[in-house]
């Protein structure tokens, strides 16, 4: 058997990681507008329904330069079966939908699927907006058909939402969980692959104007089963992708907070959760410690770094983890890994998933790239925008790195965002000296940019100051450090 390691992408000169707040047991991130840490719906009101696993508090990094790994690909199947020439859709009464508010819809999609048994069976679905008649509302419908001749016969269906009764069944379940799509495309559904007992399906829509709507669907040969939800205020909430290469696919869902500043500003802090196949159902995977018996100085110190926001160092120390156990886990088959191998291979595939999502941010069209480096933590880089400006500009009411930016009139929120992370940063960052993996503390850039986002805020607070003297103390040959300690050592 070989040993699935986590994908580690090579990433430019800042690739680090930043940190998820450890609470070992993970809570759904929330949308926070910018004013605040209190989640609140999105102006469209969308609802958010992130289902589950690691919450990611921001936090700090050390610059570290990740591997190149294979890139795992999502699972692909080959194309379904096709109909015969001539033979036409389902309608919607053959696929359930009899109310008189139907009209609302497109039109029927269908899709040629595999199923376990090799049987030919096509997924229909609505498209097009769904009925919000009071007392009427239709949702998407979705439905598995085989053909009995020239004939369509409908093996099960269910309503994406809404109390709408399944024919001859339950509701949908989780029904008051589960905000199905307001409107689907035809490409809205694509048949996936988990683990080979059962047709996989993922559903993507949208809800409002701009939010999404995401569930996985299982189909065992005779029940639709919904089996994962999750909703945000942007479309593409979910997929499905072979994280560690074991040839049972993972599904990720996206909890990043879209309204660090507004949802038009393009500024977001990347958190994602991933669900495992355990044999029975989908079940989040939680970063889990490791026993102190255990040989495993890398993982511990990895669980660190993501709790500290060193995203990069984070995925690095995962990986050596995973790579000190050998090609095969010690005591183990290809069916039963044993226990601890399997804490660090989870622990691995979360902390890597997050390390990616974040620094996908970072590129050259990068609305605010002060944030998004914070939010990998990449202090040094996140400093970089800065250095251009005098002290005397940097700090003004009108700073230039944030007028005109997305950051302009809610530096708050900045100053917040900023300091949370920073927290974090140097909390667990002193942890990490003498880390297997390298790891370069440096506590000058984190407490540069909580001072100068906190002057921002609220100048001449003695917090403020505290921070930027604290920088030119901890890095006395930086010229925009000592420069500015000086400058502000002379306002009141």
């Amino acid at each position: 058997m070989s040993c699935p390691l986590p994908r580690l992408r090579q990433r430019g000169a800042h690739a680090a990681g930043t940190v998820l707040a450890l609470a070992l047991t993970l809570t759904p991130a929330a949308c926070t507008p910018a004013a605040s840490t209190t989640s609140q719906p999105s102006p469209d009101g969308a609802r958010t329904n992130p289902p589950i696993t690691a919450t990611l508090a921001t936090t700090t990094l050390a610059a570290t330069s990740a591997a190149t790994e294979p890139t795992a690909i999502r699972p692909t199947l080959p194309a379904g079966p096709v109909l015969p020439a001539g033979a036409p859709p389902p309608t919607l009464a053959e696929i359930g939908i009899t109310s008189a508010t139907s009209e609302t819809f497109d039109a029927v999609a269908t899709l040629g699927v595999h199923s376990p048994s090799g049987d030919p069976l096509w997924v229909a679905h609505t498209t097009g907006l769904r009925s919000f008649d009071p007392g009427a509302e239709t949702p998407h419908t979705v439905a598995v058909l085989s053909r009995e001749g020239d004939a369509w016969r409908l093996l099960d269906r269910m309503a994406l939402g809404g109390d709408v009764s399944k024919a001859g069944a339950a509701s949908t379940p989780d029904v008051d969980a589960y905000y199905g799509p307001d409107y689907m495309g035809e490409g809205g559904i694509t048949q996936v692959q988990i683990e080979p007992a059962r047709l996989w399906l993922t559903v993507d829509g949208g809800i409002g104007a701009h939010s999404g709507s995401f569930a996985v669907l299982s189909f065992d040969g005779g029940q639709l089963k919904l089996e994962v939800h999750a909703s945000n205020s942007f479309p593409g909430v979910g997929h499905v992708e072979d994280l560690d290469n074991d040839g049972i696919g993972e599904v990720v869902i996206d909890q990043s907070d879209a309204y660090v500043f507004c949802y038009a500003c393009g500024v977001r802090e990347a958190s994602v959760s991933v669900l495992k196949w355990d044999g029975d159902r989908l079940q989040p995977i939680v970063l889990q410690p490791v026993a102190d018996d255990d040989n495993a100085d890398d993982a511990r110190y990895a669980l660190d770094a993501a709790a500290g926001g060193f995203w990069a160092t984070a995925a690095a120390l995962a990986r050596g983890a995973l790579q000190s156990q050998g090609p095969t886990p010690p005591g183990a088959s290809d069916t039963a890994p044993n226990a601890h191998w399997a804490i660090l291979r989870n622990n691995g595939i979360v902390i890597d998933a997050n390390f990616e999502a974040r620094a996908a941010l970072i590129g050259s069209d990068d609305p605010y790239p002060v944030l998004h480096h914070v939010f990998l933590g990449d202090w040094a880089g996140a400093v970089d925008p800065l250095r251009a400006y005098a002290p005397e500009r940097l700090f003004a009411p009108d700073s230039p790195v944030v007028v005109g930016s997305p950051a302009e009139g809610s530096v708050p929120a900045l100053a917040e965002r900023i300091g949370i992370a920073a927290g974090n940063a140097l909390n667990y960052g002193p942890k990490l000296v003498g880390a297997p993996t390298a790891f370069r503390w440096d506590a000058a850039p984190i407490h540069f940019l909580r001072g100068w986002s906190a002057w921002l805020a609220a100048p001449g607070t003695a917090a403020a100051r505290a921070d930027i003297a604290e920088a030119a103390e901890l890095a006395p040959d930086d010229a925009l450090f000592s420069a500015s300690a000086a400058w502000i050592a002379t306002q009141p």
